[in-house]
């Protein structure tokens, strides 16, 4: 999954990838410290919230990128891929 994440990444501007790999990376590592996705989207909006609090725009943009890995997360729990 992050393969291919990082595969996306790669077809965008230089700035943009380094900035989506720096939330992807923070969005692992909450990920790695909460024990389900009820307390990794609490992390989440912790975390966005922290950032807002000092830089809103870029809080803001946080905040959604961790949605959206949350969100594709959730998604391949509910439809496991055919391959499995």
């Amino acid at each position: 999954m992050a393969d291919t994440k990082l595969e996306q990444l790669q077809n965008q501007e230089p700035i943009v990838f380094q900035i989506n790999k720096i939330i992807q990376d923070e969005y692992e590592k909450l990920k790695s410290i909460s024990k389900n996705y009820v307390e990794l989207k609490r992390n989440c909006e912790k975390r966005s919230n922290e950032i807002a609090y000092r830089h809103a725009e870029i809080g803001r943009c946080v905040k959604k990128k961790f949605a959206d890995c949350l969100e594709k997360d959730l998604e391949e729990l509910r439809c496991p891929s055919k391959d499995t």
